[in-house]
């Protein structure tokens, strides 16, 4: 018999660290049951997210992955251990093989192609699994979470969902597209709706879904200034003048919830976008542009108070530009003042 491989491949936001989590931790019945959830590692650590494996098997730039940037990793070394690592899992007793990697979704038709071209020599059943959201709703949290990860805010519209979804079709024509607001909605949560719609009768307890929770309009625009002008990687290379996640400590800025506003986003291709996931997957993939904000939201004084105490704790080198942020780019409530941050400013630069 052919070995299956299930191919989950994203889309980003779609709460695959959750269902990677889940899988993982449900290795022996998943086993019992005749599938491997795939085990790739990094220093000896199983890593549930096989992104990074993904990258040094199929990438045309696997030395660009964030992980392999920070951490200075050997090329040949990685890519090796992850060569042994798939074929351990593809040789393993299992009749399935379950590989989850959203940075598939990512990927060019090029590197896709590869990946396809691979399992098919080795004569594996190929099954291509993806989940779906809004397109608004993915622009926004895809922006976010470029800030998030120490990279400044961005908006890729070739990967928003509607050319995702053709991009991979055009490698995967037979690949499946899961409605995420019916995989969150499900009883025991999204990974026990991806098995069921696999086929795959295996009794989850109820999920327990990763925090990933959203940041404010203010934080996220104070990182995103920062990452623009201090990336955490540059040039393929961790940023010398940054640490690690030192960019997580911005989120304790509260505020309204981000959104990108109306201005930041090309109306006709959003639209587009929507009208095509609406006409080929129905309604529930319905948004309205004009539901966006029209500017980012103001600083009150409570916000650049909890700034000020933010800036204390930065990397030296990130806090010029957060006086550049507050003195160029902040737009401030009515009678609030940038008094604190100020003060914290003159701190940092003489402490």
């Amino acid at each position: 018999m052919k070995k299956k491989v299930i191919l989950h491949v994203g889309m980003a936001k779609t709460a695959t660290t959750s269902i990677q989590n889940t899988l993982a931790e449900n290795r022996d019945l998943l086993s019992r049951a005749g599938v491997r959830f795939a085990s790739f590692t990094l220093n000896g650590k199983d890593l549930p997210n096989h992104g990074l494996a993904v990258n040094y098997l199929f990438s045309r730039s696997p030395t660009m992955h964030h992980v392999h940037a920070k951490k200075g990793l050997d090329l040949a070394a990685e890519k090796a251990r992850a060569e042994q690592e798939l074929l351990t899992a593809l040789n393993g007793p299992e009749d399935t093989v379950i590989l989850s990697a959203e940075t598939i979704s990512l990927m060019n038709s090029e590197e896709m192609a590869t990946i396809r071209d691979r399992f098919a020599a080795l004569d594996a059943d190929l099954r291509v699994v993806c989940f779906l959201r809004p397109t608004l709703a993915f622009l926004v949290s895809f922006a976010q979470q470029s800030v998030k990860s120490g990279a400044p805010m961005r908006i890729i519209y070739e990967r928003a969902p509607a050319p995702t979804v053709r991009r991979i079709s055009s490698v995967f024509p037979q690949a499946q597209f899961f409605n995420f607001k019916e995989a969150v909605s499900h009883p025991r949560g999204p990974t026990a709706f991806l098995l069921e719609q696999l086929g795959i009768d295996v009794s989850l307890q109820p999920e327990k879904r990763a925090a990933n929770e959203s940041w404010s309009d203010n934080a996220a625009r104070f990182a995103g200034h920062l990452n623009h002008f201090a990336p955490t990687v540059t040039s393929g290379r961790m940023n010398k003048l940054r640490r690690e996640a030192d960019i997580r400590i911005v989120s304790a800025i509260s505020g309204p919830r981000f959104s990108l506003t109306k201005s930041e986003l090309d109306r006709d291709r959003v639209e587009s976008g929507i009208a095509w996931l609406v006409k080929t997957y129905g309604d529930s993939y319905s948004e309205r542009f004009d539901d966006l904000p029209d500017q980012p939201a103001p600083w009150s004084q409570e916000q650049i108070a909890q700034a000020a105490r933010v800036i204390g704790n930065l990397p030296p080198a990130l806090v010029p530009l957060a006086n550049q942020f507050f003195q160029c780019e902040a737009v401030l409530e009515d009678g609030a003042t940038l008094k604190p941050v100020e003060a914290a400013i003159r701190r940092a630069y003489f402490s």
